[in-house]
């Protein structure tokens, strides 16, 4: 599932947990912008973008990338 909460900057804070990989994405509603941090908890890699959240594109990869997490953790169940 997903958690969503509130920022103190006034942003959006989402966050998924993949077997070893935490992504979270902070979305800034008003500016239609945000940033993507994947941690992975086994190897300690980190991977940041920043997202055009007002193009449709965007919307299109971010959801690719947390589904291709969704699929990885199904396949090792």
């Amino acid at each position: 599932g997903v958690r969503l909460y509130p920022t103190p900057e006034g942003t959006v804070e989402a966050e998924w947990a993949f077997g070893p990989w935490c992504p979270s994405v902070e979305i800034d509603i008003v500016a239609k912008t945000g940033w993507l941090h994947d941690y992975n908890l086994d190897t300690q890699q980190a991977e940041c973008d920043d997202l055009d959240l007002g193009e449709p594109e965007t919307w299109v990869w971010l959801t690719g990338k947390l589904e291709g997490y969704a699929e990885s953790q199904a396949k090792e169940m």
